[in-house]
């Protein structure tokens, strides 16, 4: 406020501006009364520690203000970054963000991480960082469950530390399962429907007895390895070489473990030593038991381990102008030369006159030959699934290994017929199997 003057004097200035009476700053000339305020105000450095005047001068008698800027300040306030916990595991985890204040500018470094100022790239580089800047760190998560790892960043010699720790992985699946395989060909590579794994996240896989594959991966292994929520996964084995026989595999991921079972086709059909067609010698009689010269077929039934012998059936294709006079008579690997033939399918004092058989012969068959064959004099009315005229059950190998020589004998009793009218088509032996440990 200005006293002792009488009247208005003049007021002007230099390096800055005045205000009377709370008026507008003005740095042109003017004047003031007496009683009246001023107030001078003057644009400080640029620089640090830096004193710049402003000289304001009433009446012809100046005051200078004088201001001096402040020091340098490169120290923060201090800042901090909440821990990550149950992060993912092997992921870039982001800090929240924060904004640094306090200071001018500062150096800035990182050690096991990086930064990003202001939403910009992140970087692992010295750097600088200025008042009111963003901060956000960031690092790699370790790739074992819960385990630590931290990061820490300095700014003008503060320091802050950012910690993630992974979470504990989820390794154990919904309950699965595959389903078994039956009827299986034998020694061959067989493969499991797929199946999707749910409800975990990673676990080990691993396998016995067996092989796996994950998704589209063409390669089946057997070495252990890592599967992740919602993969899907193949089972595959090589079949057994034995028919009735089962091979187990098990699989197991995480700590949940299924089996998945194949067992192979219990019936082997064993093909005849001999080529077909084959003719039959004419007999020395007419319907009796005076036979030519047998037609002898071979069947080398080979060994399985681990199975036994539990049914037969064989298939008979025969050219015939009169089935009546055929004999046809089966020898398993026990029989002598004396005991001989253990099954009669059909012989010649049974039998109506008629032509032809095709037919397989098999125990379970709903009607016995007699039945099926010797009332109808239709052509080629011998045809079909057909139970053989004597059991099969009879046989001295049912229950026991059957390998070895089995032979089928045919003779025909009919002296008058022309060559080529008697032929042995094709025949089959056929074997049903079962596992000699039930």
């Amino acid at each position: 406020t200005i006293t002792g003057i009488d009247s208005s004097a003049s007021v002007a200035i230099t390096g800055g501006e005045y205000s009377i009476n709370g008026g507008a700053f003005t740095d042109s000339n003017g004047t003031i009364a007496n009683g009246q305020s001023i107030q001078v105000r003057g644009l400080s450095s640029s620089s640090f520690l830096t004193a710049t005047n402003t000289t304001l001068t009433i009446g012809g008698v100046p005051a200078t203000f004088v201001v001096t800027t402040r020091a340098f300040d490169s120290t923060p306030e201090n800042f901090s970054f909440p821990d990550v916990t149950d992060a993912r595991l092997g992921g870039f985890i982001l800090s929240s963000t924060i904004t640094v204040v306090g200071f001018d500018n500062a150096p800035i470094s990182v050690s096991g991480g990086l930064y990003l100022i202001g939403g910009g790239l992140g970087t692992d580089q010295p750097g600088t960082i200025k008042d009111g800047d963003t901060l956000t760190l960031g690092l790699q998560s370790s790739v074992n469950p819960l385990t630590k790892k931290e990061m820490t960043v300095t700014i003008g010699g503060v320091s802050a530390t950012f910690s993630v720790t992974t979470k504990d992985i989820d390794q154990t699946p919904d309950a699965f399962s595959f389903s078994d395989l039956s009827n299986a060909t034998r020694n061959i590579q067989v493969v499991s429907t797929p199946l999707t794994i749910t409800g975990f996240e990673t676990a080990p896989i691993s396998i016995v007895g067996g092989f796996y594959r994950i998704n589209d991966n063409p390669d089946f292994i057997t070495t252990s390895g890592t599967i992740n929520n919602n993969d899907t996964i193949h089972l595959s084995i090589i079949s057994p070489t034995a028919p009735a026989t089962s091979q187990k595999v098990t699989v197991t991921i995480g700590t949940v473990s299924t089996t998945w079972t194949v067992t192979t086709d219990s019936l082997v059909s064993v093909l005849a030593a001999e080529s077909f067609p084959i003719g039959i010698a004419n007999g020395s009689g007419v319907n009796d038991a005076i036979y030519g010269a047998a037609s002898v077929i071979n069947f080398s039934v080979p060994d399985f381990a681990g199975v036994v012998l539990d049914k037969v059936a064989l298939q008979v294709k025969i050219t015939h102008p009169q089935r009546n006079d055929l004999e046809v008579v089966l020898r398993d690997p026990t029989a002598t030369a004396q005991s001989g033939f253990n099954t009669i399918y059909f012989a010649s004092s049974f039998q109506t006159a008629s032509n032809n058989i095709d037919a397989t012969f098999d125990e379970a068959a709903p009607n016995a030959f007699g039945a099926s064959c010797s009332t109808n004099t239709t052509a080629n009315s011998c045809v079909g699934l057909i139970r053989p005229f004597e059991s099969f059950t009879f046989l001295n190998v049912l229950g026991q290994n059957p390998t070895g020589n089995w032979q089928v004998r045919v003779r025909d009793g009919y002296s008058q017929i022309q060559s080529g009218q008697q032929i042995i088509n094709s025949m089959s032996l056929k074997l049903t199997y079962k596992s000699s440990l039930k």
